[in-house]
């Protein structure tokens, strides 16, 4: 039984073309919910940018796990932290959790390699999410099922990029959006519609979620 869903927004929730979540996306998480499901976001995006234009509107969602499992965060408070290590950047006036480099992915050696504390995910081809080495969505997700009691098993992920791998891979249905790319396609359980062709509808349907 499917007792709790997570979700990455660009690509997943939020259209591309349209910059919304789609109505037919709306009424499957609405009708989850009714049923008891528990419903996270998991993104790249960071707390102050995942609200911007207010595309999750006002739903209520149990938890958070943002800049790829590095800062993780229910209603009640935080859940999981995972910092860049100090050694990695030459002078911190704050915690960073997350660095995004503007390069092509033939450019990422050069600066990973003076910063052996991280590691790099992308989910587009203009720029790479740097973040501390073991941590990732699927990290965040873990603490989150810990904290809340509920097994991998039954669970179901839904993404689009390569910094969904790992978690599509963990979930107990990893679900890839059809406008997924073929890596993280082969990563999932099962590959739905695109975000504009009611994707996420139509996989919980399938699975009988809702």
């Amino acid at each position: 039984m499917i007792r709790a869903i997570f979700f990455d927004i660009d690509g997943t929730l939020v259209s591309f073309s349209t910059h919304r979540i789609p109505e037919s996306t709306w009424r499957a998480l609405d009708e989850a919910r009714r049923k008891g499901v528990l419903l996270f976001i998991a993104t790249g995006r960071h707390t102050s940018v995942m609200q911007e234009g207010h595309i999750l509107g006002d739903f209520p969602y149990d938890g958070y796990i943002t800049l790829n499992g590095q800062y993780c965060y229910t209603r009640e408070g935080m859940v999981h932290q995972n910092r860049v290590p100090a050694a990695d950047i030459r002078a911190l006036h704050h915690d960073v959790y997350q660095l995004n480099f503007f390069l092509t992915p033939e450019e990422e050696s050069y600066p990973l390699s003076r910063m052996p504390g991280c590691a790099a995910t992308r989910w587009s081809p203009y720029f790479s999410d740097i973040t501390p080495r073991g941590g990732s969505k699927r990290i965040g997700i873990e603490k989150m099922l810990a904290h809340f009691g509920i097994p991998a098993s039954d669970t179901m992920a839904f993404g689009d990029g390569g910094n969904d791998i790992e978690m599509l891979r963990f979930a107990g249905v990893g679900v890839a959006m059809g406008n997924a790319g073929e890596e993280v396609r082969l990563a999932a359980d099962y590959v739905t519609d695109d975000v504009d062709h009611d994707g996420i509808q139509n996989a919980l349907r399938r699975f009988g979620v809702i």
